[in-house]
């Protein structure tokens, strides 16, 4: 599995084809933002897709569609500003399309699912090695959950109490001085 997941090649959406702003449920948490996709793709509600977002490379459900951003104007566009915009663009939709919280980059593959499967077997492993971390130092703070990222690098850690750093600075190694 060499394949990189945020660079695969995508055919877009001509100018005056319209893509849809999908609304997806992302994380552990079930945070619903607004995506845009990178090419036409028609999804449907409880698809689950591949998304890019400001945390990372994440696995959403497409919960349906937000809005339609597509061409509103004549071919050859200009803002009250007089800056020119993209064919088939306004500054009502250019605003739009920067709303959004990211992109579905593709719909998830069997790949995916596989990796998404591992993933979820080692965050319920680390959660375990964390709450018996966090007993054994007496640290009180309450783990709600460990959330790993399709990028197999990241994973997230959900507290419900604030864990203060110089509190628990016995648990650190000791500088040594040169």
């Amino acid at each position: 599995m060499s394949r990189e997941i945020d660079t695969l090649p995508v055919e877009s959406a001509s100018p005056l084809t319209p893509c849809p702003i999908y609304l997806v449920r992302i994380g552990s948490l079930s945070q619903v933002g607004r995506f845009a996709v990178a090419e036409a793709l028609q999804l449907s509600r409880h698809q689950r897709v591949v998304c890019r977002t400001a945390r990372g490379i994440e696995v959403g459900q497409v919960l349906g569609v937000a809005s339609l951003r597509g061409p509103e104007s004549s071919p050859t566009e200009s803002s009250p500003t007089g800056a020119s915009l993209p064919r088939g663009q306004t500054e009502a939709n250019q605003t739009e399309a920067n709303q959004t919280d990211g992109r579905i980059l593709r719909r998830l593959t069997a790949e995916d699912e596989l990796l998404w499967g591992h993933l979820q077997q080692l965050g319920k492993e680390t959660f375990e090695q964390c709450s018996q971390w966090l007993e054994a130092n007496h640290v009180p703070a309450t783990l709600l959950d460990v959330e790993p990222l399709l990028d197999g690098q990241t994973l997230y850690f959900h507290f419900l109490t604030e864990v203060e750093p110089v509190s628990y600075t016995h648990l650190t190694l000791p500088t040594i001085q040169l």
